[in-house]
């Protein structure tokens, strides 16, 4: 597993402007609203980064890996994007991302360490 550092940049780069689009969106208070920025950036960025800025040495677990951190990151802009436009509960909100980021981590860990 290699980190390419310029893509890793990029795809956090597209993290957090997506981030704060959906900062830009909501119509909570301002400290709501930072959270859910914040929130959304380390969630999309830790997607991203897997799918584009990590190079695999198994091209099979790798291909896993990056459909795996695709699916996530496109659910999570979508998640990230109803939240935004809704009125929500702040916990309910933290909850969700973290019980979907820790599932991703956990589908990451299962697949990086499978023998494929």
């Amino acid at each position: 597993m290699k980190i390419d550092f310029v893509k890793f940049l990029i795809s956090s780069g597209i993290s957090a402007l997506i981030a704060f689009a959906c900062y830009s969106l909501s119509k909570e208070e301002s400290t709501t609203r930072i959270v859910f920025a914040v929130c959304s950036f380390f969630f999309l960025a830790f997607a991203s980064c897997f799918m584009m800025g990590i190079h695999f040495d198994n091209t099979k677990s790798g291909l896993m890996l990056k459909v795996l951190s695709a699916v996530f990151f496109f659910a999570g802009i979508a998640l990230h994007i109803v939240f935004a436009l809704f009125p929500f509960n702040p916990t309910v909100f933290i909850i969700t991302d973290g019980l979907l980021l820790l599932v991703f981590a956990g589908g990451l860990i299962s697949i990086y360490k499978s023998k494929v």
